[in-house]
C-alpha cells in the first residue's frame, strides 16, 4: 500500500516537472538581460515613442517665411536654396527640397545630391535622418 502511494506520488512529481518545463521547446530566459531595466529589475519599458506626423500641406508649407525667402522652384517639383541660406544655422547644408506627399515633409538634398533627411515643415528642423544611398534624381 505505501509503495503504491510513493509511486503514485512519484508520478504526480513527474507530471508537474512536465508541465513546468513547457513543450520542450525554446523557453524565453526569465534572466535575459533585454528586458532588465537600469534597476537591474526584470520590468519591460512600457514607453512607446510617438509616431510624428505632420498634417502640414505643401501650399501651407510653401507659405513659411523660411521657404519664401530662401528657396525657389528649380525642376520637377524640386526647390533650390538661394545664396544667402548660410545666415540659417540649421539648413546651412541643404541646396535642394522636395516635397514628400507621403508624409507631408521636406525632403533635403546638400549641393553633392545627396539625401540629408526630412525636415518638419512648421519648425524646419530635421527630424529624420538620411536615406543611405538616395540622391536627388
Amino acid at each position: 500500500m505505501q509503495r503504491d502511494l510513493d509511486e503514485a506520488r512519484q508520478k504526480q512529481l513527474e507530471k508537474e516537472r512536465k508541465a513546468s518545463l513547457g513543450t520542450g521547446g525554446p523557453q524565453k530566459d526569465p534572466d535575459d538581460d533585454k528586458n532588465k531595466n537600469k534597476n537591474g529589475d526584470n520590468k519591460k519599458k512600457e514607453e512607446k515613442k510617438e509616431r510624428v506626423v505632420n498634417t502640414m500641406t505643401v501650399s501651407e508649407a510653401k507659405k513659411t517665411k523660411i521657404f519664401k525667402k530662401y528657396f525657389r522652384y528649380w525642376q520637377n517639383g524640386y526647390y533650390q536654396s538661394s545664396k544667402n541660406i548660410k545666415e540659417v544655422e540649421h539648413l546651412r547644408d541643404v541646396k535642394y527640397l522636395k516635397w514628400d506627399h507621403l508624409h507631408n515633409e521636406w525632403e533635403a538634398f546638400c549641393k553633392d545630391e545627396f539625401h540629408l533627411g526630412a525636415y518638419d515643415p512648421k519648425l524646419q528642423v530635421k527630424y529624420k535622418g538620411p536615406v543611405t544611398g538616395r540622391k536627388l534624381r
